[in-house]
């Protein structure tokens, strides 16, 4: 039996052998066994359809996975699970319904009235009134503008509230937050992204990494307590 013409020169084989291959492929949904070789796949399905290749090549038959279930491995160039799965545990802003594997789901806000409204609710529902305030999720193209700290004002004036862009590349801040963690104009002047009214003074906007990275460097350690992550959702996370 010939080799197609564009198959690659192959030297050694290794055969894993699965309880069960996820392949992804709706022809062959299922698979026993996949054989590797040069960092190619070469076939999948039963041990028994891997023998055009085993009976021409040397095979090494490897069981270490014959009671597991394989996936394969999904390559995603721009995902943050981990982030993910801390943020999921915050509370939301975003304007589409998203579910809890906790409790109940979380409705949605229609509109920047509404997600101010809900900002406001979170805060009054903290018992500590210096607790830092993250919500997550916030959309400025379905909202219609872009929070600054007058807007985040509205739902206090005296705990530190910061919203976390639904693309995780932006933060915006109240006046308490600049005031609770020292922020000043003079601090922050070499890190890029970080807005200034045309007084000279903070507008509460962190745009991009550096300047997210620049709260997460003062204030991750109350926004982002460890504590108060589930550990199961984490491991998940994790393995993605």
């Amino acid at each position: 039996m010939l080799d197609p013409p564009s198959t690659p020169k192959v030297t050694d084989i290794t055969v894993f052998v699965a309880k069960k291959i996820v392949t992804m492929d709706p022809a062959i949904p299922n698979a026993t066994a996949v054989a590797v070789a040069d960092g190619r796949i070469l076939s999948v399905g039963s041990l028994e359809d891997m023998r055009p290749w085993t009976s021409k090549y040397p095979t090494q038959i490897n069981r270490d996975f014959a009671n597991k279930v394989m996936y394969p491995g999904f390559i995603e160039p721009h995902a943050h699970p981990l982030l993910g799965g801390i943020l999921f545990n915050k509370p939301l802003l975003t304007p589409s319904p998203m579910p809890n594997p906790w409790g109940a789901v979380f409705p949605g806000v229609a509109n920047l009235q509404s997600a101010m409204t809900q900002l406001k609710k979170y805060s009054d529902d903290i018992k500590d009134p210096n607790k830092t305030l993250l919500a997550w999720g916030f959309d400025v193209v379905a909202m219609g503008k872009m929070p600054d700290r007058q807007l985040l004002d509205q739902a206090s004036s005296t705990r530190p509230i910061v919203v976390w862009d639904a693309s995780g590349h932006d933060m915006y801040v109240n006046s308490a937050f600049i005031k609770f963690y020292g922020i000043t104009p003079d601090k922050v002047k070499n890190v890029k992204g970080i807005g200034i009214d045309k007084d000279g003074q903070l507008n509460g906007q962190f745009l991009e990494i550096p300047a997210v990275t620049y709260i997460l460097g003062i204030a991750g350690k109350d926004i982002l307590n460890p504590s108060e992550i589930p550990t199961d959702y984490l491991y998940m996370s994790d393995l993605m």
